[in-house]
């Protein structure tokens, strides 16, 4: 007994008798070399040699598509050998031609959720054990094997440089601070009637000051500092922001690819990357857990307990 397939609806079908080698359809019967063959709707347009799970009755049977690819709707039968059939429990049931909740869902789980909650604090450790739990190398290709660097160490050494640099920046940010507050200071002890022009009240650099004993040119080095720290820290924001933006959407195309998620607007990958990648990433990251079954974890490298199914 089969019931018709929906594009984005969970791959599921049901057969009245496995151990029977003749399968009754809406359509025919399919008797293929005493195989018993059960047939499949495809969820999406799939390219061939695509692999995705169908649920037949209790059991988890892997469905390759066959040369030349399907349309969404289109059916094709698979064998029930031993080599395709898998219990249910040894497989993540990652949903295909749809993704499995809303991007705005990050809460799902609890706000005390681990995955959500790295995400949250560090989204690019995050993005590092989705690489790892993909089997994709850092820069978001596949590769055959371990791959020859880690993609959350290197996310690591990322979060490690950004954080020594950043606080090399907010340390000239505090000294120059504290110089130039001791300057105006000195200048309205020595000279309390110092004719002050604050043009802008919150930017000491900004206001013209009638200075005495050669404190202006102290005050300028001060200034030319805060402006170098104020480069910087703009050009640590870029780099962290187009790496981000990179992987991620990289990332979001590859898994669309992979479980043949349609799009919704052109360019819809790299302007959600832009929008809001704490949102994408976990988005992603639930898509290929069931964390309705099974935890998170923090310090894991893919983000995944040890008794959650291997990724298909």
């Amino acid at each position: 007994m089969q019931r018709n397939q929906q594009v984005g609806e969970k791959v599921e079908y049901t057969v009245l008798n496995l151990h029977d080698t003749l399968l009754e359809t809406k359509e025919k019967n399919i008797k293929v070399d005493g195989v018993p063959h059960v047939e499949v709707a495809a969820p999406s347009n799939l390219p061939e040699g695509y692999v995705f799970d169908v649920k037949v009755g209790g059991r988890i049977i892997q469905a390759t598509v066959p040369l030349g690819g399907v349309e969404a709707g289109q059916k094709f039968s698979v064998p029930l050998g031993e080599d395709t059939i898998l219990p249910a429990s040894q497989r993540g049931n990652i949903p295909v031609g749809r993704w499995r909740d809303g991007l705005c869902e990050c809460f799902k789980h609890g706000i005390c959720h681990a995955w959500c909650c790295l995400n949250c604090w560090c989204m690019v450790l995050g993005l590092g054990q989705l690489l790892n739990r993909m089997g994709l190398d850092a820069c978001v290709r596949e590769v055959d094997g371990v791959a020859a660097f880690d993609p959350l160490l290197v996310n690591w050494c990322i979060v490690v440089l950004n954080v020594v640099w950043s606080g090399r920046i907010y340390y000239l940010f505090i000294v120059t601070g504290k110089d130039l507050s001791r300057l105006i200071s000195e200048q309205l002890e020595e000279n309390p009637n110092t004719a002050i022009d604050k043009i802008d009240p919150d930017d000491i650099c900004s206001w013209n000051v009638r200075w005495s004993n050669n404190r202006g040119e102290a005050f300028d080095d001060y200034c030319a500092t805060k402006q170098e720290a104020e480069f910087e820290n703009f050009v640590v924001f870029c780099i962290m922001f187009i790496y981000s933006v990179c992987i991620i959407s990289k990332l979001r195309a590859y898994l669309r690819r992979r479980y043949a998620i349609p799009t919704s607007f052109p360019c819809e990958d790299v302007v959600c990357a832009c929008c809001c990648g704490q949102c994408i990433t976990c988005q992603m990251g639930r898509h290929t857990a069931n964390y309705d079954v099974y935890s998170s974890e923090c310090c894991s490298s893919t983000g995944l307990s040890s008794t959650h199914p291997e990724i298909v």
